[in-house]
């Protein structure tokens, strides 16, 4: 018995070793940096046991998406580290930091909110926070700290102790201060002093997806606010793109953009006063990560069932909206707001579609721009754009391509086209013409032959016998 209850109080130290062993916590999160945020957010987190744990194969998810850790594997006890898109550049934001840190490129966390987490090597949810833009700390050079249990805005303290900012208290403090002053004045006949105004500044923000598909248009906005903390939908924006095209409009509003290759692109976006101005104001950039739809046309029904199904391989939901599926005969568009899941299908009924068993035979999937993206029975290799001309001959194209023209004098037969009223010869007289015509060669050069006999080889007309070349 006493054997059986070691044992027990053993396995209940182990197991609450374990839990302690794994108190890793996030507590401090800088989504939306004041300005430029490309590569400069970060993610503070706390190991708040007693003992360091080691955090090799841990992973650091946004975005439904993985990111591993690189940077000293082990958090001591009761201390910070931060997890960072750049080191180089949190280096330069903060340069008096002498902390741990762990640098883990994501694309960027979105600065309208989203869940993000820790995870062990075994994907098992260590801590998770789902922030949002309305808890603060949106572009204003404050970060989300967790105090006292709560969420809350204030200036950040990177693996430093989280502290509000006791604005309350700042307020008496300018108050006492305006009333030592008001006292110093009425007794000394002194200016009260009155604290420095921060300059007024006017600041541009996007706000668009940083992962997005080739051939489909997303949302893209722009958050400018004035001297007086108003918004500014007026005035001269300049976009740029980052795939040579760029657009400027006078009065701001939403727009769709797609960008037609896969690639990282810096969207930038330049804030003037007014339309006649030639000085930027503000600016801002973000990087757009862009990436093949992958889409496809897995499988299809028979004839009692002919519906459709289609697979998103990806990691992101797509939307499909403005998406069109064609049979040789039939054409469905897919509705405004249907969307399709990561690494999810989907089946379309011939309820829907109104396809029948002929129609799938043979399926195409079209992106809203035009372009072909997937087709059933599958094509390997699809070629854009799909219209092409293909010649019956390879040879006669290559030898079309080869040819030149040097003067009215030279003549292709290949390339002989000769009409009788409206009628074409057709091609297989050609090689008869071409005999005809060699034939009549050969007979004019006997003559002018059987002429230069009588005249000892001088000159007819200023026409040598040398001028001229029979072609066999």
């Amino acid at each position: 018995m006493r054997n059986f209850c070691k044992i027990l109080i053993i396995v209940i130290i182990i197991f609450f070793a374990k839990n302690t062993f794994a108190s890793i916590e996030i507590t401090e999160v800088m989504y939306d940096v004041s300005g430029t945020d490309t590569n400069r957010e970060w993610v503070e987190i706390y190991n708040n046991s007693s003992s360091a744990v080691d955090i090799n194969k841990w992973y650091f998810f946004s975005d439904n998406t993985k990111h591993t850790l690189a940077g000293n594997t082990t958090l001591g006890a009761n201390s910070y580290a931060v997890i960072v898109q750049n080191a180089d550049k949190f280096r330069l934001d903060y340069p008096d930091f002498s902390g741990t840190i762990y640098d883990s490129s994501w694309t960027g966390l979105n600065n309208e909110g989203e869940v993000i987490s820790l995870k062990d090597p075994d994907l098992n949810v260590v801590n998770t926070v789902n922030y949002n833009s309305n808890m603060g700390a949106n572009g204003d050079g404050k970060s989300l700290q967790k105090i006292d249990g709560e969420w809350v805005a204030s200036n950040p303290t990177p693996s430093r102790i989280n502290t509000k900012n006791d604005d309350s208290n700042n307020g008496d403090q300018n108050k006492n201060q305006e009333s030592t002053n008001t006292t110093s004045s009425s007794s000394t006949d002194k200016t009260k002093v009155v604290a420095p105004e921060a300059p007024r500044v006017i600041t541009t923000k996007i706000i668009a997806k940083n992962n997005v598909s080739t051939r489909i248009g997303f949302q893209i906005e722009a958050s400018t606010i004035g001297y007086k903390k108003e918004k500014l939908d007026s005035g001269k924006f300049v976009w740029s793109f980052g795939d040579g095209f760029s657009y400027e409009e006078s009065v701001h509003k939403p727009f769709e953009y797609a960008y037609q290759y896969a690639g990282d692109y810096v969207l930038t976006l330049t804030y003037y006063e007014s339309t006649l101005s030639t000085k930027p104001i503000a600016t801002d950039s973000m990087i757009i990560s862009v990436v093949d739809p992958e889409l496809f046309i897995v499988k299809v029904g028979d004839s009692s069932d002919p519906y459709v199904e289609i697979k998103n391989q990806s990691e992101n939901k797509m939307s499909l909206a403005g998406w069109v599926l064609n049979s040789n005969s039939t054409s469905f568009k897919l509705p405004i707001g249907m969307a399709i899941l990561p690494n999810k299908s989907i089946v379309l009924s011939s309820k829907a579609t109104h396809f029948s068993t002929t129609d799938i035979e043979h399926l195409y999937l079209y992106a809203p721009n035009g372009s072909l993206v997937s087709t059933y029975p599958s094509v390997k290799n699809i070629e854009l754009p799909i219209n092409k001309v293909k010649n019956s001959s390879n040879n006669y194209n290559s030898n079309y391509q080869n040819q030149k023209i040097n003067s009215n004098s030279e003549i292709d037969l290949n390339n002989i086209t000769a009409k009788l009223g409206d009628k074409k010869i057709p091609n297989n007289y050609l090689p008869i013409l071409g005999l005809v015509v060699i034939i009549a060669l050969g007979v004019t050069a006997i003559v002018f032959a059987n002429k230069k006999t009588n005249l000892d080889h001088d000159e007819i007309g200023g026409i040598n016998a040398s001028d001229i070349k029979i072609i066999e």
